[in-house]
C-alpha cells in the first residue's frame, strides 16, 4: 500500500501533502484557532492513518518519516518551518516549473475527504500538540519501532511504511473500549 502520486494535484486521494495541510491550517483559520507547525504534523499522520484504516488507501502519497518529535512529511516542515511554535499565518506553496515561480496550493480536498479530515481534527481537538506527539510516540507505534530501534533500519529517511501505519490504526480498533477515548475510529 505505497500510494501512487496523484498528479492533479487536490482532485482526490491520495493527495500531496501540503493541500491537506492547507486544509487543516484552513480548518483552523475558520474556527479562529491556531495551529502550530506540531499540531499540524500530528493531525496530518492521525488523518492520514484513519484513512488508511477506514478507505483501504491512503490520505497523502508523501512518505512519513521518523523525526526527533514524531512522524513528520519534509515537504510540509519545509513550508512551515518559518512559524516555529508561532501560530501558522500563510498556505503551502510549491514551485510552479512551467511558470517558474511558487505558487500557493490548494486548501480544498473532495468534499468527502474534507468532511472526514474535519472529523480527525474535531477528535483530537481537546489534545494539546505535546499530547499528541506523545500518542505518536507510544511503545509499539511505527514510529517507536524506527526511533528507538538498535538494530539498522536501512531506510531512506527513516521513512514509515503505510502497510505498518495502517496495522498501528487496526491494533486501536482492536484494542479494549479503553483506547477509544484516545483514538476515536472515523468509519
Amino acid at each position: 500500500m505505497s500510494g501512487q502520486r496523484n498528479d492533479s494535484i487536490s482532485d482526490q486521494s491520495p493527495y500531496d501533502a501540503r493541500v491537506v495541510s492547507n486544509f487543516i491550517v484552513r480548518w483552523h483559520i475558520e474556527q479562529s484557532e491556531p495551529v502550530t507547525q506540531l499540531r499540524l504534523y500530528k493531525l496530518l499522520y492521525f488523518a492520514h492513518g484513519w484513512y488508511l484504516l477506514d478507505r483501504q488507501q491512503p490520505l497523502v502519497w508523501n512518505y512519513f518519516e521518523a523525526w526527533e518529535h514524531g512522524p513528520v512529511i519534509k515537504v510540509v516542515r519545509d513550508n512551515f518551518l518559518q512559524f516555529k511554535d508561532k501560530p501558522i499565518e500563510k498556505f503551502a506553496s510549491a514551485f510552479d516549473l512551467r511558470r517558474g515561480e511558487l505558487i500557493e496550493l490548494p486548501h480544498h480536498l473532495a468534499s468527502m475527504d474534507e468532511t472526514f479530515v474535519s472529523g480527525v481534527i474535531a477528535a483530537y481537538q481537546k489534545y494539546t500538540a505535546t499530547q499528541l506527539s506523545q500518542i505518536t510516540h507510544e511503545k509499539g507505534s511505527p514510529w517507536d519501532a524506527i526511533w528507538k530501534s538498535r538494530a539498522p533500519v536501512g531506510r531512506f529517511g527513516l521513512r514509515l511504511r503505510n502497510d505498518e501505519i495502517l496495522t498501528d490504526f487496526q491494533s486501536l480498533v482492536d484494542k479494549s473500549e479503553s483506547a477509544y477515548h484516545r483514538y476515536p475510529y472515523f468509519g
